[in-house]
């Protein structure tokens, strides 16, 4: 009887907790875009206004984001410190790709991210913005 018990509770919570799964990455994705946009605002601020050095500047808009989109910036501006000749698309196009698994981003948000990798930092910033 007991075994009975533990199979009819495995069956309903089982599916609920990957219902719950699902549910949470849906209900992150929004704020993920938000921390996005929030850092590529500071991004464009630093660049425009600020005349602030790419890794600088990415490190800004990584503060600026939040913990997620922070950390692919961050990401981004410490592959850009290391040098070895990589521009700042290159090195947010590296970071994009580490973490893509980690993120709530669908491959449209990704696709729309990558359009901004291959002209990142390869102009002046009154042609950047």
């Amino acid at each position: 009887m007991t075994l009975k018990w533990l199979g009819a509770a495995l069956t309903v919570l089982a599916p609920a907790w990957v219902g719950f799964q699902i549910a949470s990455r849906y209900a992150r994705r929004p704020a993920e875009l938000r921390a996005f946009q929030n850092g590529l605002a500071v991004l464009v601020t630093e660049v425009e206004y600020g005349a602030t050095p790419m890794p600088d500047a990415l490190q800004s808009a990584a503060r600026a984001a939040g913990p997620v989109a922070g950390g692919i910036l961050a990401d981004a501006a410490r592959r850009l410190r290391a040098g070895g000749g990589i521009t700042p698309g290159e090195a947010l196009a590296a970071a994009l790709a580490e973490r893509r698994g980690t993120t709530c981003l669908k491959p449209a948000d990704e696709e729309i991210l990558g359009a901004l990798v291959p002209v990142l930092g390869l102009s002046d910033r009154r042609d950047q913005v």
